[in-house]
C-alpha cells in the first residue's frame, strides 16, 4: 500500500521540524505582535509626553476684574483648555467644593494678596501645579499663601502610597477571577470564591495601608472600596475565562493592566492625561477603583456613585459571561447524555 507524499500522518510536520502553518504564518505572527507592541508604546509615550491639565476645575473668589486677569494669565501659561475657572461667592464655598471634589483647587483674591486652596489628598501633582501657577501670576512666592484643605497623612506626605496600591489591587482582581474561573465549574462556587476573596482582600488591604500610614481614618470605607474593586474585576475575569478559557486571561489583562492601569491616572490625576484618555480610563475598572478608593479614604463628602456604577457594570458584565458559560456547559452535558445511552 502506497502513501500519498502530500498526506502526512498527524504529528509528521512536527517530526520533520516544520510547523504545520508554515513560515508565512510565523512571519505574520511576528509582524502582528511587533505592530501591536508599537501601538502600545505609542500610547504609553503619548500619555507621558502630553501630560498636562485638561478641564481642571478651579474656583476663584474675588472681584470680576481680578478673575478675568487670572483667566487671561492662566490661558497664556497653560492653554485655554487646561483650567476651567469658576467664580464662587466666598471662601467657604470654595472649601466645600474642594472637600466634595467639585473643584481641584481655588484661588482667593484678598487685600493681603492671593491665597491658594489645595487638596493634596486629591492629587499632589495638581496641588503643586496650582501653587506654581499662583506664584507665577503674583510674581512672588512670598506673596502667595497656600492652605491645604484636604492634606495627605503625615506618614505619606508625597502621596506615593495610594498610587503604589493600584497594581496589587489590579492583581487581586486578576488572581481572584482566574482562580474562580479555572478552579471551579459551578457558577455558585465561583461567586462564593469571588465574594470571599474580595471581602478578605478589602479588609486586609485597608489594614495594610492604615498600618503604613497611607490612610489615617475611614477604615471600613476604604476596605469597601477595595472589596468592590476586587469583586468587580474578579467577576469580569472569571466571566471571560469561563467563556474563552485561558485566552480569557489575555482579554482580562488587556482591559485591566495594559489599558486600564496607565489610563487610570491614580498615580497623578485623570485630569492630567491627554483627552479623551483620562475620561476613557474612568470607565475601566482600575480608573474607577482608583477614584473610589481616593474618595473613600480622604473625601467623605464626595459623591461615589460614578465609580461605583462603573464597577457594578463590569461586575454585571462578568456575571453575564458566567451565566452564558454555564448554560453552554449544560447544553453540552445534555447533548452528551443521549449519545452515551
Amino acid at each position: 500500500m502506497s502513501i500519498d507524499p502530500e498526506v502526512r500522518p498527524e504529528g509528521a510536520h512536527e517530526a520533520a521540524g516544520r510547523s504545520p502553518h508554515g513560515w508565512r504564518a510565523a512571519v505574520g505572527t511576528g509582524l502582528v505582535v511587533a505592530i501591536g507592541l508599537s501601538a502600545l508604546l505609542a500610547l504609553f509615550v503619548s500619555l507621558a509626553v502630553n501630560a498636562k491639565p485638561h478641564g481642571l476645575v478651579v474656583d476663584v473668589v474675588g472681584p470680576d476684574a481680578a478673575v478675568q486677569q487670572i483667566r487671561a494669565g492662566i490661558s497664556a501659561g497653560l492653554g485655554e483648555e487646561a483650567i476651567e475657572l469658576v467664580a464662587v461667592p466666598d471662601q467657604q464655598q470654595a472649601i466645600a467644593d474642594l472637600q466634595d471634589r467639585t473643584a481641584a483647587g481655588a484661588l482667593v483674591i484678598t487685600a493681603q494678596g492671593p491665597q491658594v486652596l489645595i487638596a493634596s489628598a486629591g492629587s499632589p501633582v495638581i496641588a503643586q501645579l496650582l501653587t506654581s501657577a499662583a506664584t507665577e501670576l503674583s510674581g512672588s512666592a512670598a506673596a502667595v499663601q497656600v492652605t491645604d484643605v484636604v492634606p495627605l497623612p503625615a506618614d505619606d506626605a508625597r502621596g506615593a502610597g495610594l498610587g503604589s496600591a493600584a497594581f496589587p489591587m489590579i492583581v487581586a482582581g486578576l488572581a481572584l477571577g482566574a482562580v474562580a474561573g479555572l478552579r471551579f465549574r459551578r457558577t455558585g462556587d465561583r461567586l462564593v470564591a469571588l465574594a470571599t476573596g474580595a471581602v478578605a482582600a478589602g479588609l486586609l488591604f485597608s489594614l495594610v495601608l492604615h498600618w503604613l500610614g497611607v490612610i489615617d481614618g475611614r477604615y471600613l470605607a476604604s476596605a469597601g472600596a477595595f472589596a468592590l474593586a476586587a469583586v468587580a474585576a474578579g467577576t469580569f475575569v472569571a466571566g471571560t475565562v469561563s467563556l474563552l478559557g485561558v485566552a480569557g486571561m489575555g482579554v482580562a489583562a488587556l482591559v485591566l493592566m495594559i489599558l486600564g492601569n496607565p489610563l487610570s491616572g491614580i498615580a497623578s490625576s485623570p485630569a492630567l492625561l491627554p483627552s479623551p484618555w483620562g475620561a476613557i480610563g474612568q470607565y475601566l475598572p482600575p480608573g474607577a477603583a482608583g477614584t473610589l478608593l481616593r474618595d473613600a479614604a480622604y473625601f467623605p463628602d464626595a459623591s461615589v456613585w460614578g465609580p461605583v456604577l462603573v464597577l457594578l457594570g463590569w461586575m454585571v458584565l462578568g456575571a453575564i459571561g458566567l451565566t452564558v458559560a454555564a448554560r453552554r456547559s449544560d447544553r453540552r452535558v445534555s447533548a452528551a447524555v443521549p449519545a452515551a445511552v
